[in-house]
């Protein structure tokens, strides 16, 4: 029996933003079922943000070059952000009036049935697997440092001003420590990488029901836009969806 990869990215710049800070990745390879999937969601003023996340995605589309080797996926994803970090850097040795630019990046590479992330900052990455919506990346904002420490709840991290203070982001001004999640993908699974823009509106529960419905990826990132979007909409929406069928 074979597995099927379908996978689909989508971005939309919200209801509220004047432009789109966003950007997304989604390349896989002819006749094989590995794939790079990334989201990044920029920020630092409406020209920063959007030059920091063109940077680090062109950055990853270059260092990519003709493809994945089918081992040390890891090593290769690192030299990526290390490339991405670069860009980066050197823009703002460039123009120092960008020095308050940055971006979040959550990368995947999918070559079935493994996948392997790496990530920065407070995008995210999600498993479903048997009707159940796992997070497998962690947010890194000030606010989740205080619940992984017991200091603060969940709920007080949610309405916190910490929880939109990012303590790791590829910026020019520091150094980054990319979180690394490697796990076995079984066939009906789906993966989903998003922006906080859809988090924001939709809830877990919807996310589940509307990646569970659809007869597609596209279907799936097309209908969770258009939740968060009439829900308000409030930030830029960046959706990949990564499905796995028998057929």
């Amino acid at each position: 029996m074979t597995t099927h990869c379908d996978f689909f990215g989508a971005t939309h710049q919200g209801q509220k933003r004047s432009v789109n800070q966003d950007r997304i990745l989604v390349r896989q390879a002819q006749a094989s079922d590995v794939a790079l999937l990334a989201v990044a969601d920029g920020m630092g003023g409406e020209a920063a943000g959007d030059r920091a996340a063109e940077l680090v995605v062109g950055a990853i589309a270059n260092a990519l070059g003709e493809g994945l080797k089918p081992k040390h996926y890891f090593d290769q994803l690192d030299a990526m952000v290390e490339a991405a970090h670069a860009a980066v850097r050197e823009a703002v040795e460039a123009q120092p009036e960008l020095t308050t630019m940055g971006t979040t990046l959550t990368m995947a590479c999918c070559d079935w049935p493994r996948l392997f992330v790496v990530h920065v900052g407070d995008s995210r990455c999600y498993r479903l697997h048997n009707g159940e919506l796992t997070r497998l990346t962690n947010d890194h904002t000030v606010a989740q440092r205080f619940v992984d420490e017991g200091v603060m709840s969940e709920d007080e991290a949610e309405n916190s001003p910490m929880a939109h203070q990012l303590w790791n982001v590829i910026t020019s001004s520091r150094d980054i420590r990319p979180e690394r999640v490697e796990i076995q993908l079984t066939a009906g699974d789906a993966i989903l990488l998003c922006s906080d823009g859809l988090t924001k509106h939709v809830s877990d529960d919807a996310i589940t029901a509307t990646i569970a419905a659809a007869k597609s990826a596209k279907d799936a990132c097309r209908e969770l836009i258009s939740q968060a979007n009439s829900d308000g909409g409030t930030d830029n929406i960046s959706v990949i969806v990564g499905r796995f069928t028998n057929s």
